[in-house]
């Protein structure tokens, strides 16, 4: 199965961004998911600023909820994501996505094929 959001994003995203906590979030999901475990997750990982900047000029029409959030927030689910990556590197790999989208693209490839 492949899916652009699982676990670690409600992790950071509602652990982390929503300060509900990581142990919460993880608790609530094993019961959910019954204890699934993604075998790989990749993070892109920009700045919160580049990040909404690429928000502001791709997708205007189409801004939603957490786009519309406090910096603090952002930062919180980026660090929350960093300490995954820390804890869980056998399946959490953070790619460089300030990169141009080529290198980006090649990154996560060559990850998808080294990994799996």
């Amino acid at each position: 199965m492949l899916s652009d959001r699982f676990l670690d994003s409600s992790l950071a995203y509602q652990g982390g961004g929503r300060q509900l906590g990581v142990e919460t979030v993880q608790a609530i999901n094993a019961v959910a998911v019954n204890d699934c475990l993604p075998d790989l997750t990749i993070f892109l990982d920009v700045p919160r600023t580049a990040g909404l900047e690429r928000i502001q000029k791709h997708r205007q029409n189409q801004v939603n909820r957490l786009d519309q959030e406090q910096a603090d927030f952002y930062e919180r689910v980026r660090a929350t994501f960093l300490t995954l990556a820390q804890e869980n590197p056998a399946r959490l790999v953070v790619v460089d996505a300030t990169q141009p989208l080529a290198e980006v693209v090649a990154a996560v490839w060559q990850v998808i094929e080294t990994r799996l």
